[in-house]
């Protein structure tokens, strides 16, 4: 059994607190005051309100300019003053954190998304990074509080409304996806410094990342994010909160089709949060969230090319919703087809044997949904849904090792989740919901030829289903502010299968397995020192969070997480965390088929220079989870004396270990004496005749070409996946922002960037080694900055995309491979038409503007077979691509 053993008594302390909590009755409504405010000047009424409530408040003077504000007199809370403030009015309040508050102007009919306003910090072409004392609309708790104007918020990576974050969080606004260019979800997580391309990417969907070769299995060009390089299922990736299945063998979702007209904003966290979310959320999490309330219909079409030829894409898309007492909908479709990247269509992989495909042609088809009612003064009902098609198609040559094949694929996925959301007792929230989801690659694999005999179909399948209950709330008021408590429970099934057939014929269950997983969480958030304007003691916040997660294949994990916020000045915000994470063995790591190989290998002590070795293939259910122990030191800076300009830094250590990986190099098994771990040498009769017997015999593949003989097995080598690798990453994001002057006249500057010194030992016989900085590797530094520029109706953004140097060691000698710097640009404008007209958007957008090729990186044919020369996994070989967009808000 898994069990922390410093988290199991942090769990202990937490549940202390939740008896202490009830102890107290959850004292938590909020408190009320006297107010005696006359009726003035709606400017005047808000900063006469602050001062009382030691709130700050802040919006546009523009906004509140010849706005009248009641008289109010009487014992009140102070969201009930503030909503008779705002009653009557087109403006509404969003809680920035439980002490500060925006006062914003509610969304007009036709583009009523639920951030637009939200104030978020510009940090790159490629993200927004929040001030970590925000908050965003989350799914659980965006509705209107009792029917006010007030809206409490949550953010990812925490189940305490209203709390500072210790965590670094990106944020992809609206807007920023809009400037950006990008047509595809998948792209726009590419250009965020923090994410590595190596893994699921449709760059590397046809094999030429060799050194990846485990996510090489990516026939429909899924996309996956990666942070900081740990791997695609070391990042947990969300919808609307919620998790979605995998059908990939190396774990990790697929969020390459989201329609991206239909997502709202990413939250991104950069830190580890196990203890908040469960498995996989090592590196950090990544959160979709989609659109849920939208007054209006909006079309939009668009259609790229690549200059150099291939690529070309055509996207249509339809937004609707609509809102009525109590109740809205938001629904979305979206058609993208991207025609491929042959490697004959460029200069610089033009020598390779063809066809074979850069990037694979797909058309997708896909569908989202989002419903909420209220159900009663203080109970809402919600359901939303995702399904998605895409078709795909990518072609292999390989010379002297295979025919070459056409690879067609197919990929159908869903996902829906449901539930309600209540308000309780005081402030205390409740979220229940149950979702399901599935994932479904079908690959089928034609020889390309005067016959075209198909080889027949593979099929992938993952699902998940799960149940949760969560709530949150005020559990104690102390001298220097309300201690605030989320408590949850939950459950949840995958599965996983690979399945063989004909095509268009019946499927066989080649392997499956499934587990179950039941968990519960807590996090408390403690103020020591109350929210004030003292300098030096603005305030300062402790944070506590711990998760048990029994799984019914392994045990139980528990993990925990501490921070801490101090602020000395309402300008100025230090933050630390410190906590574990894990990652549970993927289902398709631990059950794939077993397989035995019998294959001379190199043999330097045999007289004929080769020796027979039984190789041990397939799944290993002695895998065990992966862990980790994770820090981050942080600080958010805007200078009071330039109003705009706000600094975030955060430096970071993450220490992985009982990686699950494998011997690099089967063939160098008895050559190299770091491999020894893998291999058992001179085994003897009875542990060769055991190993060789515990197989089916239709899985044993003898390629020595002569029979065997169990008596001249001189080693067993064990190439399954084994937890036997350790990392340690650690670096530091800087990120830089300045807005000058209005949203429709003004200029934002913008830079982030990233380091990373990430660092491997294969086993623990061998030497540690740095792998950021090498080519197919995470790169040593990254970074992305640019400016837009607002002149009314028109709007310019230009970004550079920096890629440091890179050393390649798959060729003798070393070759000192060069930085890549491109330069994406977008022009937007939106007139006022009259009329049927009115609502017109047009965009032009080029990304890698100068056309710059991927710097040449030398890959020996003798290991990758084909004479591709460039870094899928960090750079792109489209090339200049421009897009042409209009839409229509009706």
């Amino acid at each position: 059994m898994y069990s922390s053993r410093v988290g199991f008594p942090l769990l202990i302390v937490l549940n202390a607190l939740l008896t202490l909590g009830a102890s107290i009755a959850f004292a938590a409504a909020d408190s009320k005051s006297h107010f005696d405010l006359p009726a003035e000047p709606l400017d005047k009424a808000l900063q006469d309100f602050a001062i009382q409530v030691h709130y700050q408040i802040s919006y546009e003077p523009s906004l509140v300019a010849g706005v009248l504000a009641p008289a109010i007199k009487g014992e009140f809370t102070p969201d009930d003053v503030l909503s008779m403030l705002l009653k009557g009015t087109k403006l509404r309040a969003v809680y920035i954190r439980e002490d500060v508050i925006q006062v914003l102007e509610k969304a007009a009919p036709a583009s009523r998304d639920a951030t637009s306003g939200t104030p978020s910090t510009n940090t790159s072409g490629g993200g927004l990074v929040r001030s970590n004392d925000q908050t965003a609309f989350g799914t659980g708790d965006n509705k209107p509080r009792d029917n006010k104007e007030l809206e409490e918020i949550i953010v990812t990576g925490t189940h305490i409304r209203g709390v500072s974050s210790a965590s670094p969080i990106i944020e992809i606004g609206r807007d920023e996806i809009e400037r950006s260019g990008f047509q595809t979800i998948g792209d726009l997580m590419l250009s965020v410094p923090q994410n590595f391309g190596g893994g699921y990417n449709p760059g590397t969907a046809v094999a030429n990342s060799y050194v990846n070769n485990r996510y090489s299995d990516n026939p429909t060009g899924a996309s996956v994010p990666n942070l900081r390089g740990l791997g695609p299922g070391s990042t947990l990736t969300l919808i609307d909160g919620h998790r979605m299945a995998s059908g990939l063998t190396g774990g990790g979702a697929d969020i390459s089709s989201i329609p991206l007209d239909a997502i709202d904003r990413i939250e991104i966290v950069t830190d580890s949060a196990s203890s908040i979310y469960g498995s996989d959320a090592v590196a950090g999490v990544v959160n979709v969230i989609l659109k849920r309330t939208y007054d209006g219909a909006k079309t939009s079409l668009s259609y790229g090319l690549a200059t150099q030829g291939g690529g070309t894409e055509k996207r249509a898309s339809q937004l609707f919703g609509t809102s009525w007492g109590g109740g809205n909908v938001v629904a979305s479709y979206e058609y993208l087809q991207q025609d491929a990247v042959d490697a004959r269509d460029r200069a610089f992989t033009s020598s390779t044997p063809g066809p074979f495909s850069l990037l694979p042609q797909t058309k997708s088809n896909s569908f989202t949904a989002s419903l909420t009612q209220n159900i009663s003064a203080t109970t809402s009902a919600f359901i939303d849904g995702i399904f998605v098609a895409r078709d795909a198609n990518s072609f292999v040559t390989n010379p002297g090792v295979m025919t070459p094949y056409d690879n067609v694929s197919t990929l159908r996925k869903y996902a829906i989740a449901t539930g309600i959301d209540a308000s309780l007792w005081g402030d205390w929230k409740l979220s229940l919901f149950v979702n399901a989801a599935e994932d479904a690659t079908q690959n089928n694999v034609g020889l390309l030829g005067p016959s075209l005999t198909p080889a027949g179909d593979e099929r992938l399948l993952g699902t998940l289903g799960s149940v949760e209950a969560n709530a949150n709330g005020s559990v104690l008021a102390l001298p220097s502010g309300p201690v605030r408590l989320a408590i949850g429970a939950g459950y949840r099934k995958e599965s996983f299968s690979d399945l063989l057939g004909t095509t268009g014929g019946a499927f066989t269950d080649r392997t499956n397995g499934d587990r179950k997983i039941r968990y519960a969480f807590g996090e408390i958030s403690i103020p020591l020192i109350e929210h004030s304007q003292r300098t030096g003691l603005h305030h300062l916040d402790f944070v506590v969070s711990a998760r048990n997660e029994r799984y019914s294949d392994f045990g139980d994990k528990t993990v925990p997480k501490v921070g801490l916020v101090y602020a000395p000045t309402d300008s100025m915000k230090l933050r630390t965390t410190w906590g574990q994470a894990f990652r549970a063995p993927n289902l398709f790591d631990l059950n794939a088929v077993q397989q035995l190989l019998i294959l001379d290998l190199a043999d330097p002590i045999s007289p004929s220079s080769t020796s027979p070795v039984l190789i041990r293939g397939g799944g290993n259910p002695a895998l065990r989870p992966e862990t980790a122990d994770s820090w981050t030191l942080g600080f958010d800076y805007s200078p009071p004396a330039a109003d705009g300009l706000q600094f975030s830094s955060t430096v970071f250590d993450i220490k992985y270990t009982n990686r699950i990986s494998q011997i690099a190099n089967p063939f160098a098994a008895l050559t190299d004496p770091l491999n020894a771990f893998f291999v058992v040498r001179s085994p003897s009769v009875s542990l060769a005749q055991s190993t060789y017997d515990a197989y089916p015999p239709n899985e044993i593949f003898n390629v020595t070409g002569r029979p065997f003989n169990i008596n001249s097995t001189a080693a067993i080598l064990d190439y399954r996946l084994l937890n036997v690798s350790r990392q340690t990453v650690r670096g530091a994001d800087l990120t830089v922002n300045y807005k000058m002057g209005t949203d429709s006249n003004g200029v934002v500057l913008s830079a982030n960037a990233a380091y990373l010194d990430l660092i491997q030992q294969n086993t623990p016989q061998s030497p540690t080694q740095t792998l950021s900085g090498l080519a197919f590797y995470p790169a040593k530094l990254r970074t992305r900055g640019g400016v837009t520029w607002n002149l009314n109706a028109w709007a310019f953004t230009g970004t550079v995309n920096y890629l440091g140097r890179e050393s390649n060691t798959q060729v003798e000698p070393i070759q000192s491979v060069g930085s890549w710097t491109t330069i994406d640009a977008s022009l937007r404008y939106t007139p006022a038409l009259p009329g049927f007209f009115s609502g017109l958007h047009f965009s032009l957008a080029a990304i890698n503007l100068c056309d710059r090729n991927p710097p040449r990186v030398l890959v020996p044919p003798t290991v990758q077979g084909i004479d591709l020369n460039y870094d899928s996994s960090n750079t792109n070989p489209l090339g200049r691509f421009l897009t042409l967009s209009v839409s229509k808000q009706w």
